[in-house]
């Protein structure tokens, strides 16, 4: 077991962010969700807000509502009791673990794992239920876990507090937490099954393409450096056919064409100050 001075830092740097992130959103989003689902039996509207929400093969595929491949993540079960150990363990680890990997990999792809992973989850579900039919999916346990597997893979010796108690490596942290929920999806949640191996394939899956669509990004990224720069050349050699024209006759001389140019000029050395000072 590690020792705490090998988890302190960890756990510093993880909690210590107080702005506002796309994993707080997230985070945000799935406890309001969590109290509607709750709140939405006595209020006698649970059914309207389930149907709307909630996955199911009829209603996304079939009805054509295609938001409830995403929307589903953010509805939870009507059985609070049960539910709530697993919710409050997933919140903890979103907040926690989401926090590092989106400051590590940036809130453009860490959103994206979470819309992918809740997207194949439900992409999966959609296949057993048309198979061997099933209830319909609303939980955000899949996405939690693709973050942990994410988190995992790109750090396996890393050590967190699991339950602010026992320090466990990220590997440890993910199967057990993969467990833990699946253990309690047989039980209680039979469709939440399918949509936590959906995203936890889904998180596999990407760890293993990442090389390669690194390098395509950077490879687009190079591609449109190479193009500004070309581009900074020519309009550097006109504004200094410009600038020698101003001196001759004067600013009066410039058409409509060489005025834009230069307006053009101004945008592109602003834009290479700003990336400067990044």
């Amino acid at each position: 077991m590690p020792a705490w001075d090998e988890i302190t830092p960890y756990t510093e740097r993880g909690t210590a962010t107080r702005r506002i992130t796309v994993t707080n959103i997230l985070l945000g989003l799935n406890i309001v969700g969590f109290f509607v689902s709750v709140l939405s039996h006595p209020l006698k509207f649970d059914a309207t807000f389930r149907s709307a929400a909630s996955f199911s093969f009829a209603s996304a595929v079939d009805g054509l509502a295609i938001w409830q491949f995403v929307t589903y993540s953010f509805v939870h079960s009507i059985v609070p009791l049960p539910n709530l150990f697993p919710f409050l363990i997933c919140c903890y680890l979103l907040y926690e673990r989401g926090t590092e990997l989106e400051r590590d990999i940036g809130w453009r792809r860490f959103l994206a794992l979470f819309l992918g992973a809740a997207l194949y989850g439900a992409v999966t579900h959609a296949f057993v239920e048309k198979t061997f039919g099933s209830d319909p999916a609303m939980d955000f346990y899949g996405p939690v876990l693709a973050v942990l597997i994410v988190h995992a893979l790109r750090a396996p010796g890393r050590t967190t507090l699991f339950l602010l108690v026992m320090p466990l490596r990220a590997v440890t942290v993910a199967v057990l937490t993969g467990s833990i929920l699946l253990f309690y999806c047989v039980l209680f949640y039979r469709a939440g099954a399918w949509t936590l191996v959906g995203s936890a394939c889904f998180a596999l899956a990407l760890w293993k393409i990442e090389p390669s669509l690194d390098r395509l990004l950077a490879a687009s990224a190079q591609k449109r450096e190479r193009a500004r720069f070309i581009e900074e050349v020519e309009v550097r050699r006109e504004v200094d056919r410009i600038l020698d024209k101003i001196s001759r006759e004067g600013m009066n001389s410039l058409d409509a064409r060489e005025r834009r140019l230069l307006k053009k000029a101004s945008r592109l050395m602003q834009g290479g100050k700003e990336q400067g000072n990044d």
